[in-house]
């Protein structure tokens, strides 16, 4: 059984990508993991991690965003239904926009309520002083929120550089993956290690959204990704519903992920149908934001 599961083998290489001991894997939360490796690149770079109290929690304004969930059209469906999903959607988000905590200049209804004196900012406080501002002005990025965020040539964020390294990494462990398949104990440990990269990018988000038990939550990070991955579903669901080419409609979406009915098609047409979607939202999104094709459902119920 220890052979098929792997516990160990799989643990002591989630300890290794993670930078912390054995136990700890197994003990500690997922906010222990990322902070672990985030504080790696940020030490570096001269940045330090603010480590808030629990006052200073609650006083945290709360989030204000949700993910888009559409109510699905329950019934069945005997014409071809495309399902795609976006391809780590959050930390993609993270990485296009360069959304972090180090990149972040706080509301805009703030900024110019402030005058250049101290306003709220997540757990504590930021000044961003006049003439800093007004230097930045033509290189920030606004989230759908409210919330700028200085634009990658300025600086890039340490989240953002973080989760971009971890996907990059997790990609490359995969491609040496396919050709070791033969190799039954590295690509074992291979397989474990992109899983813990995929982990640790799968739970990035929630370190700064977490704003009840948080380390280090931070609401205008946390709501500018939701919010910007909400965005970046409902502009794909209304570039399939309005295009007659297609001649198709979004009957269910979360997230990151819609179905979309194909009626008066059979499978092959479908598949191609699927495939025009996946490249022409791609191409309207900045990289590394990428929508997938999954499959195709004929019939669903």
């Amino acid at each position: 059984m220890e052979q098929q599961i792997d516990f160990i083998g799989q643990t002591s290489e989630f300890a290794r990508v993670y930078g912390i001991e054995f136990c700890d894997v197994i003990i500690k939360g997922t906010q222990y993991k990322v902070e672990s490796m985030m504080l790696r690149i940020a030490k570096p770079l001269n940045f330090v991690a603010v480590s808030p109290n629990v006052q200073q929690r609650v006083k945290m304004n709360p989030p204000e965003c949700i993910q888009l969930t559409l109510e699905p059209e329950s019934q069945f469906y005997a014409d071809p239904v495309i399902v795609l999903d976006f391809q780590s959607l959050y930390p993609s988000i993270m990485i296009a926009y360069n959304y972090c905590f180090s990149t972040c200049l706080g509301n805009i209804a703030e900024l110019e309520k402030s005058g250049g004196e101290d306003f709220k900012f997540g757990c504590t406080s930021l000044r961003i002083p006049a003439h800093v501002l007004s230097k930045l002005k033509n290189h920030i990025n606004v989230s759908p929120n409210g919330v700028a965020f200085v634009k990658e040539y300025v600086r890039k964020g340490v989240i953002s550089r973080m989760v971009e390294e971890i996907l990059d990494t997790r990609l490359m462990v995969k491609r040496c993956m396919s050709r070791y398949k033969s190799d039954k104990g590295l690509h074992k440990l291979l397989h474990a290690r992109q899983l813990g990269l995929k982990l640790i990018a799968n739970v990035t988000f929630g370190y700064t959204a977490a704003n009840f038990s948080g380390r280090m939550p931070c609401v205008e990070v946390g709501d500018s990704i939701v919010r910007k991955a909400r965005e970046t579903l409902e502009n794909a669901i209304k570039m399939v519903n309005e295009n007659d080419k297609w001649n198709c409609r979004v009957i269910y979406g979360d997230t990151d992920s819609l179905f979309v009915l194909v009626p008066g098609r059979d499978l092959k047409a479908a598949f191609k149908v699927g495939e025009e979607i996946r490249d022409a939202v791609t191409a309207v999104n900045p990289k590394p934001i990428k929508l997938k094709l999954e499959k195709v459902c004929l019939p669903l119920t």
